[in-house]
């Protein structure tokens, strides 16, 4: 007898869902894997402002008299023994690569999402419920937007309160842990956040607050017994923090400061007693610092809204949260509340410690907050989540589930602009930390720019021409400072077309000569790392080319928008010129000039892969 052919109907639902899945992972892994790609692209092994803080270390590190007062010192009102250690460790391991930072705080924001995912896997228990979430908080944490903690070496300090806070909530949550190693675990990631940045002084509020809201405890006498003795711990911790607290750093790394300022006092005192009405808008910006990226509109008053739309979004779950204690909602929703305030409460720290050294709130845009500020945008999307899956229990599922889920679209969108802002930027501090690094170079040969009478941008640090021959010493730089200003120290490739640079006009006034150019690396807009002007007998074609100056494209590369307001500050520019990009201009003094009739050109720099190309024919100057 002929049997039926098998159908394979039944099959298709478990297919589709197998595809769904597949599709799930890849949305919340595509972000983690870009910001990968990125950082791997865009880092660069070279100094910026307060990364020459830890020279000294690396120095002691190797030729020994490294003390604890050196990792324990104040840096204005910090303590951060941890990234010390941490660069030190790094440095020395990799001999010199600094980017080795750059991963560290990738890393840490890879498994901050991760343990926000596990945290929400504790509050809803399905996948269906928290994947959606989970893929916001993703394109929240690890994103491009966060450039500037991510590429700066020393901006570490501002990733790791917030790793140490979420990998202490999952501490607290364990069911595997039993008391004393809970309690052991939860106080060694307070103290590794508070000994990594000021702002981590929150995690000594927040842990214990968590553990007394009975997240991860038995019951009721168990919380209380663990939050009394974890915050008796945290008081003995703030205060030796707090005692003998001295800035001991250079001057040119704390706001003018001079080493041994109460620096914490005189922040205090400056904001509340000189100038309080400038510290609310501050500590509002901060809130809205990460989501006010990319968009075509005013920065400060696009922040200042999104800061104060969010932070009564928080307000109200807290309030929320509070009237369903009874029936559990305060204990399910505490981490999310944690990770909410810790950016609440390091916006008012970063207000008290900051807002005297600004000339209005538009300090609290520094690119470097938004990853603080990006745990509140993780918290309002966890406690959103929660509220929803608790909702069918008390009805009107629907009426709160259609808002949430447009609202969840809605961030999607603005996140994804601020990823791809971010994205660009990334790229814009590569091109200015690679004219620093030009600059440092030739430090001990024609000094930094910032000291012959021009704008150097982010090196004009007084210390950095020292710390970087420390450097070179301990052979930790990534090229060798510049022994003498032959151009071969460069690989010459063929001259650059006139479509990406040319000389556009010379003139001669007094004692000085005038080059106008413009020169870009490639045609979607990187600029030249920097243009170096040689000289050379004239009549002698074979002679080698001698550099006599150097100078920088004032622009950022072509592809990006005019209006990047607060960024500009970490991007060589100067504002007095035309801005058409690539363009440049040098104010050679003929004093620097051999005597006699020299051949001028000017070359193009690429100073990553470390190659020079000629820009036009060149012309002829007669030296003093």
């Amino acid at each position: 007898m002929n049997e039926p052919p098998l159908s394979s109907a039944p099959r298709a639902p478990l297919l589709v869902r197998w595809l769904g899945l597949a599709a799930q992972i890849a949305v919340l892994a595509l972000p983690v894997i870009l910001l990968f790609r990125a950082v791997k692209s865009f880092r660069f092994n070279t100094y910026f402002l307060d990364d020459w803080v830890y020279v000294p270390l690396y120095e002691k590190a190797v030729k020994g008299g490294l003390t604890l007062h050196d990792l324990m010192a104040g840096y204005l009102e910090h303590r951060i023994p941890v990234p010390k250690i941490l660069s030190i460790l790094g440095v020395l391991l990799t001999k010199g690569d600094v980017t080795m930072m750059n991963w560290v705080v990738f890393a840490s924001l890879t498994l901050s999402w991760l343990g926000v995912g596990l945290l929400l896997w504790r509050a809803l228990r399905t996948w269906e419920k928290m994947w959606l979430p989970w893929a916001l908080c993703g394109l929240a944490l690890c994103s491009a937007v966060h450039w500037q903690i991510l590429l700066w070496p020393s901006a570490i300090v501002l990733a790791l309160p917030g790793f140490f806070l979420v990998m202490g909530v999952l501490v607290l949550g364990s069911r595997r842990l039993s008391f004393w190693p809970k309690l052991a675990l939860t106080f060694l990631a307070a103290c590794c956040g508070i000994l990594s940045c000021a702002s981590g002084l929150t995690l000594a509020i927040l842990l214990p607050g968590v553990a007394l809201c009975g997240y991860g405890m038995q019951d009721r006498r168990m919380a209380k017994r663990f939050f009394g003795i974890l915050a008796a711990g945290m008081v003995i911790v703030i205060a030796l923090y707090l005692h003998n607290l001295k800035s001991e750093v250079d001057p040119a790394f704390a706001y003018g400061q001079e080493s041994g300022a109460d620096t914490l006092k005189h922040s205090v005192t400056t904001l509340l007693f000189s100038n309080p009405g400038r510290g609310l808008p501050y500590f509002i910006a901060q809130l809205g610092t990460n989501l006010c990226r990319g968009i075509n509109a005013d920065r400060r008053a696009v922040a200042l809204t999104i800061g104060s739309v969010v932070l009564a979004i928080y307000l109200g779950f807290l309030i929320m949260a509070w009237r369903g204690r009874k029936e559990g909602l305060l204990k399910k929703a505490a981490p999310f509340l944690a990770l909410g305030g810790y950016s609440i409460g390091s916006a008012m720290l970063i207000t008290l410690g900051r807002a005297w050294a600004s000339t209005s709130f538009g300090g609290a845009l520094n690119n470097r907050y938004s990853g603080i500020a990006a745990m509140l945008v993780v918290s309002l999307v966890g406690l959103s989540a929660i509220l929803s899956a608790t909702t069918p229990e008390k009805g009107g599922a629907r009426l709160v589930r259609g808002p949430l889920m447009l609202a969840a679209g809605a961030l999607g969108m603005l996140l994804a602009v601020n990823w791809c802002h971010g994205f660009r930027m990334m790229e814009a501090w590569q091109g200015a930390r690679l004219r620093g690094a030009v600059d440092i170079h030739f430090s001990q040969v024609l000094g930094l720019i910032g000291h012959h009478g021009r704008d150097g941008g982010q090196l004009q640090i007084s210390v950095a021409a020292d710390r970087a021959r420390t450097l070179d010493e301990l052979g930790f730089l990534r090229r060798p400072l510049a022994r003498d200003l032959r151009l071969n120290q460069f690989k010459r490739e063929k001259d650059m077309s006139r479509s990406l640079g040319d000389v556009v006009s010379t003139y001669n006034r007094e004692s000085k000569f005038y080059i106008e150019g413009y020169a870009l690396l490639k045609s979607v807009g990187r600029p030249a790392d920097g243009i170096l002007v040689t000289s050379k007998p004239a009549g002698e074609p074979d002679a080698e080319p001698i550099i006599v100056d150097i100078g920088y494209s004032d622009e950022l590369p072509a592809w990006l928008e005019s209006n990047f307001n607060k960024d500009y500050h970490f991007i060589v520019k100067n504002l007095d010129r035309p801005q058409r990009f690539g363009e440049w201009r040098i104010d050679l003094d003929r004093a620097r000039l051999p005597p006699g009739k020299q051949k001028i050109e000017c070359w193009a720099l690429d100073f990553k892969y470390g190659t020079v190309r000629r820009i036009g024919d060149g012309f002829f100057a007669d030296g003093l």
